[in-house]
């Protein structure tokens, strides 16, 4: 009998530029990941991306969340939009959350944005 195939989280990639395109090739390279669709309002940067990855895209996070079922939100973005982001994902029921350093500009969104996710029992994690 063969072995069963594992499912593979589904990853949203919020912020289609560079290194957004990095780490969805990290997340394309792990066996249980896959990106399964991308975010940027830059069209041109969007449109690369997706026939990079052959993935729908959007100019909006929220589009993408209702559209699509993603398991790991990954919006990797400067630091000024990112509390409001993040904390949107959190709130549409994502499985995990992978965003970019640093989380926030202050202590005080940073906590609202642990706040969010761990009231919901969601993974936060940020890093380069």
């Amino acid at each position: 009998m063969g072995e069963a195939k594992k499912a593979k989280y589904r990853v949203g990639i919020i912020g289609t530029g560079g290194h957004g395109t990095r780490f969805a090739r990290t997340f394309q390279l792990n066996p249980l990941t896959e990106v399964v669709a991308g975010v940027n309002p830059s069209q041109e940067s969007l449109d690369l991306f997706c026939k990079r990855f052959n993935v729908p895209g959007y100019n909006d996070y929220r589009e993408m969340l209702e559209k699509e079922d993603i398991d790991i939100a990954a919006p990797i973005l400067p630091v000024k939009p990112n509390p409001e982001v993040v904390i949107g994902c959190a709130r549409a029921g994502v499985k995990a959350i992978m965003c970019e350093k640093p989380i926030a500009g202050s202590l005080e969104k940073a906590d609202r944005m642990v706040e969010e996710c761990r009231s919901r029992g969601i993974p936060l994690a940020s890093g380069d």
